[in-house]
């Protein structure tokens, strides 16, 4: 079962619908960096569809939860590619509300590798119930490491989105 990977996709959506939602400035400058309109209020409203994929999948069947991780990460992918592709200079994506985070190829990557593994969940999910009530059945020895393990798991996603890619800038750069 893919109940901490699929845990920590719906909590990143979450963390990041939380962190647009305060600071939508960054997102704002993404959406018209790819020609989309889009001003402080409809970020949040964006935000808030983040906050409800993530609490959603956290609540419905493993295989609908999943599917709408699936389809939220595919969403994100190809924003990303059109960020990638069509403003590659852009300050930001405005992920997690902050325009030091420069879109990089690591969004895209993970974005995708997020929704095949969302994919495989829906399809290996059955009728499995939801992921908290999964874990609430579980006897603590077991949900207990699954839920930290799911928390750490957004903390690195999080950090491996925001922190590794400008990292990543600065040691190309001192290669040359």
């Amino acid at each position: 079962m893919l109940l901490a990977p699929l845990a920590t996709l719906a909590g990143l959506l979450v963390l990041a619908g939380l962190l647009k939602a305060r600071r939508p400035e960054a997102a704002t400058g993404a959406l018209h960096a790819v020609g989309l309109p889009g001003g402080a209020l409809v970020v949040r409203l964006l935000a808030a569809g983040e906050i409800a994929a993530g609490v959603a999948a956290l609540m419905v069947s493993q295989r609908t939860g999943a599917l709408v991780l699936a389809g939220t990460y595919a969403v994100l992918a190809v924003v990303a590619w059109r960020l990638l592709s069509t403003a590659p200079g852009a300050p930001g994506c405005g992920c997690f509300g902050d325009l030091r985070s420069p879109v990089h190829a690591v969004h895209l990557a993970f974005d995708l590798i997020a929704a095949a593994i969302a994919a495989v969940g829906a399809l290996s999910g059955g009728d499995a119930p939801s992921l908290l009530s999964t874990w609430g059945d579980q006897h603590l020895t077991v949900g207990a490491p699954l839920a930290l393990a799911a928390l750490a798991g957004v903390a690195l996603s999080y950090v491996l989105l925001t922190v590794a890619p400008g990292s990543w800038g600065a040691w190309e750069g001192s290669a040359r």
